[in-house]
């Protein structure tokens, strides 16, 4: 009988070490305000980039083919307003062939305030 009470014993000090342990790691890996804000602000920025290719894609002739740059690939910039980002989109043009189109575009809160898009043909 105490073999099996020094066994369970045991097995729970053991469970409470890795619970300690786990909790220890999940307590480390908890992102800083600065590390939390960074990743908002990121967000923000990916989710400026998915408007602009909304934007962009209301003034394509053939929306439904056109391939964007990924968010995380475009050079999005953050200034005190929102966000300015230039990318580009590969669509069909008059004639059908896919031509890559850069643009740029600004956001300011949820809604997009400037709209370039370079049309070199």
């Amino acid at each position: 009988m105490q073999k099996a009470a020094k066994a369970g014993v045991g097995c729970l000090v053991i469970l409470f070490a890795m619970f300690a342990l786990i909790m220890i790691f999940i307590g480390r890996n908890r992102p800083t305000p600065e590390q939390e804000a960074a990743r908002q602000s990121e967000r923000d920025g990916f989710a400026a980039a998915y408007q602009c290719q909304n934007a962009v894609r209301a003034r394509l002739k053939s929306p439904a083919g056109a391939e964007f740059q990924a968010p995380r690939r475009a050079a999005i910039t953050q200034y005190k307003d929102g966000f300015k980002v230039v990318s580009y989109v590969d669509a069909a043009n008059s004639f059908g062939a896919k031509i890559r189109t850069p643009y740029t575009c600004l956001v300011s809160g949820s809604q997009v305030i400037g709209l370039d898009i370079e049309n070199r043909r």
